[in-house]
């Protein structure tokens, strides 16, 4: 699968998203995208499909075997009832870039299939791409976002605006099945200069959140913007405090959480050694954790907060 990071949230939402491959080779790692979208996208374009795969195999450098044979690239027209065809391939080579010339509204689909020296192979899940022909005059030069505790904040520009009504702001949490979260009204109408705006999502899911704009003129047009995958990391932890602080003896460490958890706290020194590994049951509300430090030697410590394998919050203290 094709995860932000390993863990459970991360994991689903990519197989939610049909981000991933099959493979006879247990390491192979494969990268398959249509105008930057990823395998198992789904997406609607105005423009030709720009196919970009790319393949690397750490065994690769010292097992010839494991070296690329061939890479191929299908494709079919979805509802056809006619099998998918090798749209393009090339040989002894790690990328295969490739723009095919597709026809308006049709609804095609691309998945790549990979063979290595020694008969190994490896399919992907496919993209499905459909091309329409509705064109709105707007050129975005930047769409991104980031979490900001939270929340997520979007940040779109625009090159010019002409006949520009407003923008919906989409969300989904696989990647395919998007619902409005939002709308943002043109601030020009009319604009040959750069334009910024952003939204903030105030509900994001925990994990992996996609996005993309629907951009709308005056006559009720509208196309979409490329598809945006943001990690959104939802702390258990709302408050963390540590008392007193510089401390002797007795530290106190405070928490504040949304839920009952079970978690593990570890203290290290500034050599990054650990010193000590507590664990606590949390209930939602206000916890004390209570430890005696008065062995531990003067200086710089850091606390650290686990739960389910995953780091989530951390903290310092100065011991006396």
């Amino acid at each position: 699968v094709l995860s932000a990071s390993l863990n459970r949230d991360s994991i689903m939402a990519a197989f939610k998203a049909r981000r991933f491959y099959a493979s006879d080779d247990w390491n192979a790692q494969i990268n398959f995208t249509i105008n930057g979208n990823f395998m198992g996208s789904d997406l609607i374009t105005t423009n030709n499909s720009s196919i970009a795969v790319t393949v690397n195999d750490p065994d690769a450098p010292g097992d010839p075997n494991d070296n690329i044979n061939k890479i191929e690239i299908y494709y079919g027209i979805a509802g056809s009832g006619i099998n998918a065809t090798i749209l393009t391939s090339n040989t002894g080579s790690t990328t295969l870039n490739y723009a095919h010339t597709s026809s308006i509204n049709t609804p095609y689909y691309y998945f790549a299939k990979i063979t290595q020296v020694d008969g190994d192979i490896t399919w992907t899940a496919p993209i499905w791409v459909y091309r329409d022909a509705v064109i709105v005059p707007l050129e975005l030069t930047r769409f991104t976002g980031q979490q900001q505790n939270e929340v997520i904040n979007l940040y779109w520009t625009t090159a010019q605006e002409i006949n520009i009504s407003h923008f919906e702001i989409e969300h989904s949490v696989d990647g395919t099945h998007f619902e409005k979260a939002g709308m943002v009204f043109s601030k020009y109408q009319d604009n040959s200069l750069p334009t910024n705006y952003e939204f903030a999502d105030l509900s994001p899911a925990k994990g992996i959140n996609f996005y993309r704009l629907k951009q709308f003129d005056k006559d009720g047009k509208f196309k979409y913007s490329d598809i945006i995958p943001i990690l959104f990391n939802q702390s258990i932890v709302k408050e963390f405090r540590i008392s007193p602080n510089p401390v002797i003896s007795n530290l106190n460490i405070r928490l504040m959480v949304s839920e009952n958890a079970n978690i593990l706290c570890k203290i290290y020194n500034a050599d990054g050694r650990q010193v000590r590994s507590l664990t606590a049951s949390l209930v939602a509300g206000n916890n004390i954790i209570a430890t005696d430090v008065s062995g531990f030697a003067k200086g710089n410590y850091i606390v650290v907060l686990i739960s389910n394998n995953e780091r989530i919050a951390e903290t310092r203290f100065t011991r006396q």
